[in-house]
């Protein structure tokens, strides 16, 4: 049927039915002229009548299929060509949307995506806080941290991710009246509750920078986008979750690290042996890929705009 259709709307077709409707009332008038003013022969005047008639019914059946036919496409034309200006920028607004995307994602890596989303930076510079943690909990008569030094390291945060878990056990809810001062925790000297303490520890709140924010956000705008099919936004919505899936596995990382400092690091003199490359190599086996759906989100782009097609056609 869509083919049928398809096949009428074509310009040829069009000008076919208009030729023909012109020939079937020229046709139609040609009879008349000639069915009732010519005298035929051996036919009664009922019988004439009756021909007539039929001839008649013939025609006008014809003519108004024909008509219709034509009234429908004009419709159908004139349709087109107002909503056409409409579609051709809708069309250039969704080129632009495409372009972006392609920027975004095409011939990225893995660590092209990681360094979009700054999680060197990050996880380097969590790493640091959690170690600081660590530091003041088990040595923090023989170390000093540079408390100017870490303020200015940490401007360079723009956010943070807390997981439930960390909120629960560091914030409460304010409640509608003024709560009594609470009376400070005696300091635990104990070496044994310390490691005990030590061992409920976890690294829930993870820091993110502006650049990870801003490239974060900027998923988020193509997600908003109205432009964008469906089953693309479907695409980046998985491509997100990588994001946040991976942000939060820098604190998942981070907190497993924590518990085996008291074995590797006992004492305050081998605090010089810490190192990153560790924490990075344990990330990067948890962590998810980037580019698996990255390359879905490019395949599926490449599947609408024909892309290859219009390669092979201009070749």
């Amino acid at each position: 049927m869509k083919e049928f259709i398809s096949k009428l709307e074509s310009s040829q077709t069009f000008k076919a039915l208009a030729i023909i409707l012109v020939i079937l009332l020229c046709a139609y008038v040609t009879f008349l002229i000639f069915f009732e003013l010519i005298p035929i022969r051996n036919l009664s005047i009922k019988e004439k009548a009756d021909i007539a008639s039929t001839i008649k019914n013939i025609f006008h059946t014809l003519f108004f299929i024909i008509t219709s036919c034509v009234a429908v496409l004009s419709y159908r034309q004139a349709k087109e060509t107002l909503f056409n200006p409409i579609r051709t920028e809708i069309f250039k607004l969704q080129i632009s949307e495409f372009e972006k995307l392609l920027l975004f994602f095409q011939n990225k890596t893995e660590t092209d995506f990681s360094k979009i989303f700054d999680m060197n930076t990050i996880l380097n510079t969590n790493a640091i806080l959690m170690i600081d943690d660590y530091v003041m909990t088990f040595f923090k008569d023989e170390a000093k941290i540079d408390i100017e030094a870490r303020k200015e390291m940490t401007k360079i945060f723009h956010g943070a991710v807390v997981s439930e878990e960390f909120m629960l056990a560091n914030f409460s809810s304010p409640d509608y009246h003024e709560k009594p001062n609470k009376p400070e925790k005696p300091e635990i000297k104990n070496p044994a509750l310390i490691l005990k303490k030590w061992q409920n520890y976890k690294y829930g709140k993870i820091n993110f920078t502006k650049e990870f924010s801003d490239n974060d956000a900027l998923i988020s705008e193509f997600l908003a986008s109205p432009l964008l099919p469906t089953e693309l936004k479907e695409l980046l919505s998985d491509f997100h979750k990588v994001v946040h899936e991976n942000l939060s596995t820098a604190g998942e990382v981070l907190t497993e690290v924590s518990q085996e400092l008291p074995e590797k690091i006992p004492n305050f003199d081998s605090l010089e042996d810490i190192g990153f490359s560790g924490i990075w190599n344990r990330y990067n086996r948890k962590s998810k890929s980037y580019e698996e759906p990255a390359k879905e989100i490019l395949s599926f782009i490449n599947r609408y705009l024909k892309i290859e097609k219009l390669i092979e056609a201009s070749t």
